[in-house]
C-alpha cells in the first residue's frame, strides 16, 4: 500500500504540471483512484498513520501529506462523502 500512497503522489503532482486542464484533472482522478484502492484495504487515509513516510525532512513529508489530503478529498467527493 505504501506505493500505491506514492504513485497518489505522484499523479496529483503531474495534474498540478500539467498545461491542459483536462489532463490535469485526469490525473487528479488517478491520484484519488489510487487513495480509493488504499481505502479498500486501509480503512485509515495516509495521513492519519504514523510513520507513513520514511522521510525525515518535515517539508517532503508535510508535502507528502499535503498531496495524500487532496487526493482523499477528492475520492471521497466522488464517493458523495464530505
Amino acid at each position: 500500500m505504501p506505493a500505491r500512497a506514492y504513485h497518489a503522489a505522484v499523479y496529483w503532482e503531474l495534474g498540478q504540471q500539467a498545461l491542459d486542464p483536462e489532463e490535469a484533472r485526469a490525473f487528479q482522478e488517478k491520484a484519488a483512484a489510487e487513495m480509493g484502492e488504499i481505502r479498500k484495504v486501509i480503512p485509515k487515509p495516509p495521513t492519519e498513520r504514523k510513520g507513513t513516510t520514511p522521510f525525515k525532512d518535515l517539508l517532503i513529508r508535510q508535502h507528502l501529506h499535503d498531496t495524500w489530503s487532496k487526493a482523499e478529498e477528492l475520492w471521497r467527493g466522488a464517493q458523495g462523502d464530505k
